[in-house]
């Protein structure tokens, strides 16, 4: 585990700092600062009792099980979260609101072999981009808005259960990517009946 007092801060215009321990930051005011590059914490513990900043030109990256511990998230407009996964062979599920239900541009990015899925557990609002390039990122009955752009690759999926509010101010990505509804799986033995999202004239590129 690595202690600094001071502040420390990430600015490069390329590249990516990776943590290879847990990272604590205790002192008095000490900030975490992330004004240009990516962040990644590498599946390892962030402790910072004041403030953790991304700026407009900053990426903070993460698995999405690291112990994540900070007083203060402060995001930048244009800001970017990007959720990787873990880096095996076996569909690891991880909860992304348990950190931060708003982000201003959010990336879904499993990079192992297998397609973990990043999930909601409670209301989640986008107010940039929605990316999901790999992996599935799972709605699990909570509402999602997302006021810039959805882009879904073709490895990428989005899964909801139906029912789930949805806001996409620039409408859906009908290019690439799929949509898979999944019902409440709730196992009470009662049919449920869901009415399938209508985005407009081209409604879904893959639809499962």
């Amino acid at each position: 585990e690595n202690r600094l007092d001071g502040n420390i801060t990430i600015s490069k215009t390329e590249g990516t700092v990776t943590l290879l321990s847990d990272l604590t930051m205790d002192a008095a005011g000490q900030d975490l600062m992330i004004t240009s590059g990516t962040f990644f914490l590498n599946g390892y513990a962030l402790d910072v009792d004041d403030a953790l900043i991304v700026g407009s030109s900053g990426t903070l990256k993460r698995h999405g099980d690291e112990t994540y511990t900070v007083g203060a998230t402060v995001p930048g407009s244009s800001s970017t979260v990007e959720y990787t996964g873990l880096f095996d062979a076996v569909v690891d599920t991880m909860t992304i609101t348990n950190y931060f239900t708003t982000y201003y541009h959010l990336i879904i990015n499993s990079t192992g072999s297998a397609n973990d899925v990043l999930e909601l557990a409670a209301g989640c609002t986008v107010y940039g981009d929605l990316t999901i390039l790999d992996g599935v990122f799972s709605l699990d009955g909570s509402t999602l808005a997302v006021l810039g752009d959805l882009e879904i690759n073709n490895n990428g999926t989005l899964r909801l259960q139906g029912g789930e509010p949805i806001t996409l101010a620039g409408g859906n990505d009908t290019d690439s990517g799929t949509w898979e509804y999944v019902g409440d799986g709730d196992g009470d033995g009662v049919s449920d009946a869901y009415v399938i999202k209508d985005f407009g004239t081209f409604d879904y590129y893959k639809l499962k």
